[in-house]
Order: C-alpha cells, then structure tokens, then sequence
C-alpha cells in the first residue's frame, strides 16, 4: 500500500476508535458527524459519508430493533437526547416537532423500558447525569400557576431566532429581543401503595414466586413483620451479590454524583402524610397545550429532561416566575416533559375498565375463572385464619369500584368491617403483605388519636408557600385503602380530629374528597375501596360487617403463596373487577329478584332501599366473580352468605 492509503487508513481507523468512545461515554451519536467532519483531511468526500453511515449504527445488541431507523433515532433519544432535541426545535416547529421525534423513537415498549426512572437514589448515586431523558411515573398531586420563561431568542451573531425549551435557565446574550412563553409546573408524587410488580413491571420476579413490596409492608407506624415474612423477601428480592457490590462500588468511584443540586441548612418542605409508604416528589414543566388533559390525581407517564442548574439549589421564595416557594432540586428534581402518556390501567397488560379490550379478557379468562375464583378465597382464608365467610367478603370488596355516579348516589363500590380482629395477632401484616401482591395499588393507615389529631386527612392549601399539601385520601383511584382501627384507644378528637374523622366518613359514603382552600372547599369524585379492621364495630359505617372467626394462625399463607400462579390471579381480579355491572345484570333476572325482595320485605318490616340496594350490589360482584352474567342464583348465595354473617352479629 501507498502512503497516502496508509494515512487514510489510520484516519478511518481513528475515527472509528473515536466514535466508539463517543458512543460509551454517552455523548451522543448524531454529532458524529462533526468528529468526521473535523477529520476531512483523511478521508474523502465519498468516504467520509459513508463512514458517518457506519458509525451512527449503534452497537449490535441481542434485543430485537422494531425498525432500523426507529432504532437509531430511539438511541439518539436515549443517549443524546439534547441533539435530538436541538434537531428538532431547528426545524421551527417547536415542542410540537420535539413531542413528535421522541414519542417516534420510543414508539416501541423495549425502548422505553430503556429509559432509566428517575428516582432520589439514582440521582444521589450519580447513575443519572444532567440532561438525561428520564422516566417519571406519577400521581398528579398539584398545579402550579403558569410559569413565564425566555422560549427563544435573536441572535445577535447571525439574526435568526433561536428557541430554549426544556431548560431551567436559558443563556441568553444580553440586548438582544427575547419572547416569553409560558409553561406549566406540576407536581407530581410516586403513586402511593403503588405495588414494584405494577410500577416497574420489567423488574418483575417470575410469576410463581411473591414479589417483594414497594417500601415496606409495616404494621401502620412499626417496621416489624414476622420474621418468617423477612426471610421470605430476603429469598425473593434481588439483591446483589458482594462481586456484583464490588463493581458497583467501583462505578460509583469513577463516576461522582452531580453535586451542584444537594442543598443541606434547610429541613424538607415536602412531607408526606402516608407512614411507611415510600413516596418521593418531582417538578414536571409541560410545555404546549398539553396540560389542560390532566387533572388533579391523574396518574401519568411522564418522559422528559432532568435538569441540575446550580443557581437553583436554594429556596426560589422571590423567584418572580412562582408564586409558590419552590424548594431545591435535591428535595424536588426537575424534569421538563417531551410527552406523557394518562394512565387508564396501573399495569400495560391490562384493559381500561369497561372496555372492548376488558371483555375480550374476560372472554379469555372465562374458562379458568372458576379455578382462579376458588385459588384467590383460599388465599384469602387462609389470611384470615379460616374465615371462608369473611374471605368471600373480601374476594366481593377487591372486585368492587364506582360504577356510575346518579346526583348524591354513589353506585358499585362497597366498604367492609372485618370485627373481632385482636391488636396482637400477625392478621394485619398477613393481610397487607397478600394484598400488595394481588391488587395493584394497597395503602394501610392507622386509625388512632395520634393520627386524627395530628394528621392531615383532606389536601389543604397553604397561602404561604403557595402549595397544596397533601392529605391522606388524595390518592389514586383504585386503591385498596386498609384501616387498622385496633390500635384505637379511648381518648379525645379535638378539632382536627373530627374534621378528618367526618372527611373519612364523607368519602366512604359519597366517594367524594373536599379539598381546603380555606376561603372554600372544593369536592372531587375518588374510587377507593375501604377494609376496616377493628375489635367490635367500627366508628364508621361501612356497608357489610363481618364478625371474625379465626381458627388458625394466617403465616400458614406463606406455604400455600409458593405455589399460586400469582400473575395469573393478578389478571382474573383486575378483569373482573373492570366489567361493567350494567352490562352483566340482565333484564331477564329483574322478576325473580322482585319476588324475593317481596318475600323479605314481608318477613322482616325494618328491610329498607339501603339493604336491598346493598345486597343487589353484592350479588352482581357475586356474578363478576364468577366470570358471567347475574342471574338469580347469585341473589341466593349472597342470601346464604350473608345469613351465616347476621347470624354472627346476633
């Protein structure tokens, strides 16, 4: 070979060692080309080309791409989503160009799995950097008023306009003509109760073994479980073995968390009313129209920026772009949304509720329903000790959910009283740690004078920081919410106390959550199913109480948990609790039923519309347990259930 192809074959070579480097370090494909550009004098025009072609490829991976091209633009998103970005807003078109791009290349489930979530850990860590595309999974928990921003500029250099999106602050050459725009802030928490197997389900555990819990399952303001429990979990969780610590130690040297965020002086202004529930908050700047789809406890996707900006790390209190005090990054990481995506499902592999989609998996499921229906009340039986008559409740209140709202009338969900349940036994670490695996969303909340008396109930706004703070019931619709009344002792409510005492009662009845903005109360539908447990009857009215028989100890549930298709019984609740219950009474059933009620009416004279209207909501879950359409036999066995439960009271 010549000289001069000896030379532009070490330039080749060069520029691929190079771009290699480029790639691992994050730094994005898309600006290869500048690197070849910058090595002209190696390489021909031709050459030059289609060695571009060649080094944008990213390295060849086992996971399958959707499309060529999609792969690379989801690569460039992934892991240059700032030139991705500029690309875009060159254009002209804006953030609707940029929403485009992004939600092109991530298109494909495997490539948002990819995306790293942004949790305080990992920003902590240093395994999220600035300008990283993030993940965020929320529960919409307050809106800001509109934020007013420099979205472009004039240069001064060349005369065209250019736009500064998703960043906190922009560099902006002084003298030079700027135009606001306006964004809107949001601030969004982790989904309370939210379940590991739900909120982050590429990180599942195969489907015969228990998954562990999202935080930990507490005894509602103790961290102690049984101990037979926590040798469970340390068998299932994944932990990491002391090589694979070792080189995540040494990662960690390498690569230093960005300190320009932390703030320390200053206690936290983010404090959350749910105890032993891990719940974390972030800052989400839309852009565009898109807010005005989203309410308050919207549950949403969120994929965007997360952004460090050092002139941030302390209280913002006479930022003149907030009217609210605006705590720093490190309590409160910022992340600027490209696109999001509302949630009608806590899980992709299920159906929205009363969907086409809802009944074709019931059609699917139709013929193991039966098998599914008896493998959950035994689970349920065994967590209560043997009470087949409560477990049958319990099965009726997880299916359970507001179906229809008539003026006042709340109609579908149910609230149930387990009675009799003692302080001292494991009954209610059991029944949590079973329900964080078989419903998507479980919160439990202690019922004491501390927590009345201390605690915020109903989210209220505070004038002063300009935020609404959270209350305990402002969660997500669809959330098992688990009393523990037990641990009430005889005492005093002061005022707090009977405000949040008569907002808990308020939602059980009307499902219906006022919010304090202390010139005035405002009233919003939620869908949360309440369990209550309690030594005699309960200080609120739940629709069903059931009288307690425990015969065994519930830890035996833990033998017979290994063996169940847990997945599988995941997917039979959820489906049967999404069918429409208008959809499954039928016309043909409205006569015998009648006859009965006639018949009850006239053996017992204090039977009124609020028993039958109970006991007809029970029979049609009665039916959606069971996978089909109501018919009068369901009226019978709920009247066969629900003697052997008075004959309990009595």
């Amino acid at each position: 070979p010549t000289s001069a192809s000896r030379q532009k074959n070490g330039g080749t070579n060069r520029c691929r060692q190079l771009a290699s480097h480029f790639y691992l370090s994050q730094a994005g494909v898309p600006r290869l080309w500048h690197l070849l550009e910058a090595a002209g004098p190696l390489l021909g025009r031709n050459q030059r080309r289609s060695e571009s072609k060649a080094l944008r490829k990213p390295p060849r991976s086992t996971q399958k791409r959707p499309c060529n091209m999609v792969g690379r633009e989801a690569d460039s998103a992934i892991h240059a989503p700032l030139a991705l970005v500029e690309d875009a807003l060159a254009t002209g078109n804006g953030v609707v160009e940029v929403e485009s791009r992004f939600r092109t290349a991530l298109e494909h489930p495997a490539m948002r799995a990819q995306v790293p979530r942004l949790d305080p850990g990992a920003v902590a860590q240093g395994r999220i950097m600035p300008n990283t595309l993030v993940r965020f999974r929320g529960l919409v928990q307050d809106m800001w008023n509109p934020e007013y921003y420099v979205g472009s500029y004039k240069d001064p250099m060349t005369g065209s306009w250019k736009q500064t999106h998703y960043m906190d602050c922009a560099a902006v050459p002084e003298n030079t003509e700027t135009q606001l725009m306006e964004r809107k802030p949001l601030v969004c928490i982790s989904v309370p109760g939210e379940a590991r197997w739900c909120a982050a389900p590429e990180e599942e555990q195969p489907a015969h073994e228990f998954p562990a819990n999202t935080g930990e399952p507490q005894r509602f303001g103790h961290s102690k479980r049984p101990r037979d429990m926590q040798e469970e979990d340390a068998e299932m969780s994944d932990v990491p073995s002391e090589k694979e610590t070792d080189h995540a130690s040494d990662r960690r040297t390498r690569r230093q968390p960005c300190n320009a965020n932390t703030f320390e002086g200053s206690p936290s202004m983010l404090h959350f009313p749910w105890k032993g529930v891990d719940v974390h908050a972030c800052l989400v700047k839309l852009y565009g129209d898109a807010s005005e789809s989203l309410r308050l406890n919207d549950v949403v996707d969120f994929y965007g920026l997360f952004t460090v900006t050092p002139e941030l790390t302390a209280f913002s209190e006479n930022d003149s772009s907030f009217d609210e005090v605006v705590p720093p990054g490190s309590q409160l990481p910022r992340l600027h949304c490209i696109f999001f995506d509302k949630l009608d499902t806590p899980c992709p592999d299920f159906a929205a509720p009363e969907s086409h989609n809802i009944l074709q998996q019931a059609n699917i499921l139709k013929s193991t329903a039966e098998e599914a229906r008896g493998a959950v009340v035994e689970l349920l039986r065994v967590t209560l000790g043997g009470d087949s008559v409560a477990a049958e409740y319990l099965l009726l209140q997880l299916l359970s959910r507001v179906q229809r709202r008539t003026g006042e009338m709340t109609l579908g969900c149910h609230s149930l009283n387990l009675a009799g349940c003692e302080s001292t036994t494991p009954l209610l670490e059991t029944l949590l740690y079973i329900l964080q695996a078989l419903c998507p969303r479980t919160i439990a909340v202690p019922m004491t004078l501390e927590s009345f008396n201390e605690g915020k109930w109903t989210p209220k706004k505070n004038y002063d920081t300009g935020r609404l703070e959270p209350g305990i019931l402002q969660v997500a619709a669809g959330t098992q919410m688990l009393l523990d009344e037990t641990q009430m002792q005889a005492g005093n409510l002061g005022e707090s106390g009977l405000r949040g005492l008569e907002a808990l009662k308020l939602v059980m009845e009307t499902q219906q959550l006022e919010y304090d903005f202390q010139y005035y109360k405002m009233s919003m539908p939620t869908d949360i199913a309440f369990t209550i447990l309690s030594h005699g009857k309960s200080l609120l009215a739940a629709d069903t109480v059931v009288p307690m028989k425990m015969q065994s100890s519930p830890e035996e549930v833990l033998t017979i948990l290994k063996g169940m298709p847990v997945a599988k019984l995941r997917s039979y609740l959820w489906t049967m609790r999404g069918l429409s219950h208008d959809a499954i009474f039928q016309d043909s059933v409205k006569e015998g039923i009648e006859e009965r009620i006639v018949t009850m009416r006239q053996k017992d004279k204090n039977l009124g519309p609020k028993d039958f209207h109970r006991l007809l909501n029970l029979s049609k879950l009665m039916a959606a347990s069971h996978g089909r359409p109501m018919d009068v036999s369901d009226w019978d066995r709920v009247q066969v259930l629900d003697a052997e439960r008075r004959s309990r009271l009595n």
